[in-house]
């Protein structure tokens, strides 16, 4: 099986839909067509390497949320999907949106038949449900099964209530003597241009035959016997997890995956309890045993009078250390190894970290459990760490709420109820994702858009920040009256090597800049092919183009560039607030021209030359939408944004704030419900105008978060 590159249509394809990282998709377009009908509705058929991982289903069906037009999709595979495929699936689509294990089990039946197996603990109104949901998520991949429901069975079963697998009975007499007679009677096949010379003369004769019929029977009493030795091994392996004593201690629980089979002891932390009963009474758990930073293993454990007692299973949660001594196992359906509790007592935590620092330090960027994917740890066992670390202070940072705040303040009340001496405070705050909304102009001038002169640019660099990345290429073009009257593509020498996946990007190598000016020499050429201060400079992304021009022109003792500016990429987001990407190939396809394409993108030049195309197309837009003929540069500054759907398509840097007082802490719910408000939408993060944690700064502390954000 070969593995599916996405072509580049394919790509641009999932970068219209919102998708970043196209590599993990091994899937290309196999045809594009118009529904016969409905002639408005495309249909795509896909062709996939492999069956489908459970998040990137998730992430592609979330993806073709965002295409604006009637579709239809369809699915090819270059592998068969077989059962497994399926039933991978269906676990970790089940974890995924119900957040635990299957209460029930798929087994495969005949052809492309899967039986759902359920236990009598739920209803059959209950798996129809589960399973009509599912279907139609196989069904929309044109995954080639159907599920029904098989007789429920019990949820448990016991050592001794596990089903024999009996081998494969024997032919009788009976049966061979038919094999025999049926052995006897094959068709006579004429070999190509020879002459029948008897159609009485049988294919074999009785004593081949007698041959072959012994033949097939040795064959599948060889096999029926293979199969009784594989059931024998399973039985005996079964029976091998109940036998009790010579336990290995493990220091780590990753090193019961290289012991992989016999009795063990291991300590660790109890993770996703679940406690049941049978249907005849009998008490079971089944749960993760883990370590930070050491893995986990999946243990099953039976409550019986001679190893674990009911009690201690029934007071058994989440977060308890124990100590359990059990035997190793393989799931026979999953292939997992997991182990086999027989004996299970309580273990004493890990001592708390201590700071020997004489100086302690005050965490101010603390993510709990309620930072969704980013913090696991509880509020509870937070404080008691930084205690014991003897820290004065902890801040709470949350990703984008504020839930976390009662927890705290009733554990450090429950804390200091024990302790009323310590010396311990909370302090409340946030991390944001902050945006700023979009900018169109810069340096406001009264001139009108039609009688104005432009320098349309573009620079390519060696990375993203204009502090410490520098640039490759400038390219731009003069243009007056619609016409382009003046070009420049200048290389620019700034001595440090181009990175690679910069070059794969711009097809600019570190031997193409030898010879080229330096940044002082470049910024001079530039600013004489501008012209005057009131040449009004159009840019796709502002910020970082006149970022980078403004930086060249620091290093040559001149000043900020007086002259006005025009970001395209904010005037996208008022022109398509809908649209899922704002690149400039994007607007150019937005606006229905034909003049960008990603096999020369990427170049300054040919940025510049295809920005000039968006920009012209822009104009009159601008006008209709304003009833305003003699728009000039400064009325772009009333432009105003009503859909605040493009909200979700903005990008975010984090910032901290923290409260100083009970002021601040009014100030940090009020952010965060505008943030949960009026700048949400579907699919998105909460996120805040940087322009309103300028205007609520009193009593509140701004500052730096993780590598997201901008200090």
């Amino acid at each position: 099986m070969s593995y599916i590159t996405p072509s580049q249509k394919m790509v641009r394809y999932l970068n219209s839909l919102g998708v970043e990282d196209v590599s993990r998709f091994d899937m290309d377009f196999l045809s594009i067509k118009h529904d016969i009908g409905n002639r408005e509705k495309i249909v795509f058929t896909f062709k996939k390497s492999s069956s489908w991982k459970e998040d990137l289903l998730h992430e592609f069906l979330l993806a073709l949320s965002n295409a604006n037009y009637p579709f239809d999709v369809r699915f090819e595979y270059e592998r068969t999907i077989e059962f497994e495929d399926v039933d991978a699936l269906f676990q970790n689509w089940y974890m995924h949106n119900y957040m635990n294990l299957p209460p029930f089990q798929l087994m495969p039946g005949e052809e492309k038949t899967i039986y759902a197996s359920f236990p009598d603990s739920i209803t059959k109104k209950e798996v129809n449900a589960i399973l009509k949901e599912f279907s139609s998520l196989i069904s929309f991949i044109n995954y080639p099964f159907h599920i029904e429901l098989e007789q429920s069975v019990n949820e448990t079963s016991s050592p001794k209530e596990e089903t024999e697998k009996k081998p494969a009975k024997p032919h009788s007499t009976e049966e061979n003597a038919s094999l025999k007679s049926k052995q006897n009677n094959v068709e006579e096949i004429e070999p190509e241009g020879a002459e029948a010379e008897s159609n009485d003369d049988p294919e074999y004769s009785d004593e081949e035959a007698e041959k072959e019929v012994r033949r097939l029977q040795l064959q599948e009493a060889e096999q029926a016997y293979l199969q009784s030795l594989e059931h024998q091994k399973w039985e005996q392996s079964r029976r091998e997890i109940y036998k009790k004593g010579n336990y290995v201690k493990l220091e780590r629980i990753a090193d019961a995956f290289e012991k992989k089979t016999g009795n063990v002891e291991v300590v660790g932390e109890v993770v996703a309890v679940t406690t049941k009963t049978t249907r005849k009474g009998k008490l079971f758990s089944t749960f993760t045993i883990g370590k930070v930073g050491d893995g986990g293993l999946k243990v099953r454990a039976f409550a019986s009078k001679s190893g674990i007692p009911e009690e201690r299973l029934t007071l058994l949660g989440d977060g308890q250390y124990v100590d359990i001594r059990g035997s190793l196992e393989r799931d026979e359906r999953t292939g997992e190894l997991g182990l086999f509790a027989h004996y299970m007592d309580d273990a004493l935590p890990p001592p708390l970290r201590e700071d020997p620092e004489e100086r302690k330090r005050v965490e101010l960027h603390l993510h709990t459990k309620m930072s969704a994917m980013d913090g696991l740890g509880d509020i509870n066992d937070y404080i008691k760490l930084a205690m014991n670390m003897g820290m004065k202070a902890l801040a709470i940072t949350d990703h984008g709420n504020l839930q976390c705040f009662p927890i705290a303040e009733s554990a450090l009340k429950k804390i200091k109820s024990k302790k009323p001496d310590a010396d311990f405070r909370i302090i409340y705050g946030v991390e944001f994702y902050t945006f700023r909304k979009p900018q169109y102009v810069y340096n406001p001038i009264n001139i009108p858009l039609k009688r104005a002169k432009y320098c349309v640019f573009d620079f390519e660099t060696t990375g993203l920040s204009y502090r410490y990345d520098h640039p490759t290429e400038f390219g731009g073009v003069i243009v007056e009256n619609g016409m382009v009257t003046d070009r420049l593509d200048l290389f620019i020498d700034a001595g440090v090597p181009i990175p690679e996946k910069i070059q794969k990007k711009t097809h600019i190598t570190n031997d193409m800049l030898k010879g080229a000016p330096n940044e002082v020499e470049a910024v001079k050429r530039i600013s004489e092919f501008i012209g005057s201060d009131d040449v009004i400079m159009v840019s796709h992304n502002a910020r970082f183009d006149i970022g980078f021009l403004n930086a060249m022109r620091k290093k040559a003792g001149m000043p900020p560039l007086p002259n006005p500016v025009i970001d395209t990429l904010a005037l996208s987001y008022y022109l398509f607030p809908e649209a899922a990407r704002h690149n400039l190939g994007a607007l150019s396809r937005n606006l229905k021209l034909d003049v960008y394409n990603n096999e020369e993108a990427h170049r300054a030049d040919f940025d510049a030359e295809a920005l000039n195309s968006v920009w012209q197309a822009i104009i009159p837009i601008l006008e209709r939408d304003t009833k305003n003929p003699s728009l000039t540069h400064k009325d772009l500054m009333s432009l105003e944004i009503t859909n605040r759907n493009v909200y979700k398509h903005m990008k975010t840097f984090h910032t901290i704030a923290l409260a100083q007082n009970q002021e601040g802490l009014k100030t940090l719910y009020k952010l965060v419900s505008k943030s949960e408000t009026v700048y949400m939408a579907a699919g998105s993060t909460p996120k805040i105008d940087i322009e309103d944690l300028a205007q609520n700064h009193k009593n509140v502390l701004y500052g730096s978060a993780c590598f997201n954000g901008e200090v």
